[in-house]
């Protein structure tokens, strides 16, 4: 490193006066002067090398922070977040308690209704008195049904043992 240069800006000190006013003062030379050698040894400040460095005391400017207004709960912007989102959910739910219980549940009775009165499978009187070709298209078409729709059968099977208890 061939020179050092460094310049520094301390702000004024505030002092409260008598009637509790605080307002900016300058600061002694004395003080200015501990500063000084206090930034010579941090930044290893050496004068035969030609370093320079400046401290000077001026008074910072300060923004006067506006009091803010106390707004109503209701007003708040994160009252009013939670309330959109709650409200989000509140229509989510009662749309799927809409469709549950206005599609849903209408349609799984009409299906419930239709497998108790259909006619349950043959049963073994019937089967005796037909073919060995009918039975067999019977069982085919009892397969089938099991396949395509598993939860009827099962439906029907639970209907059958319920019957039985």
């Amino acid at each position: 490193m061939k020179r050092l240069s460094a310049a520094v800006v301390v702000n004024h000190k505030k002092v409260t006066n008598d009637k509790g006013e605080t307002k900016p003062v300058p600061l002694e030379q004395a003080e200015l002067d501990q500063i000084t050698a206090l930034v010579k040894e941090s930044i290893g400040f050496q004068q035969e090398r030609g370093d320079s460095l400046n401290v000077t005391n001026a008074a910072f400017t300060v923004v006067e922070r506006v009091p803010n207004e106390e707004i109503a709960f209701w007003k708040a912007p994160d009252t009013v977040s939670l309330a959109k989102e709650t409200g989000k959910q509140l229509l989510f739910a009662a749309l799927a308690l809409w469709v549950l219980l206005g599609v849903l549940r209408p349609m799984f009775r009409s299906v419930n209704s239709a497998i108790a009165n259909a006619p349950a499978a043959p049963a073994l009187a019937q089967i005796e008195g037909q073919s060995s070709a009918s039975i067999k298209e019977a069982l085919e078409s009892a397969r089938l049904l099991a396949r395509q729709d598993p939860k009827v059968v099962a439906t029907v099977v639970k209907g059958w043992i319920g019957k039985n208890e």
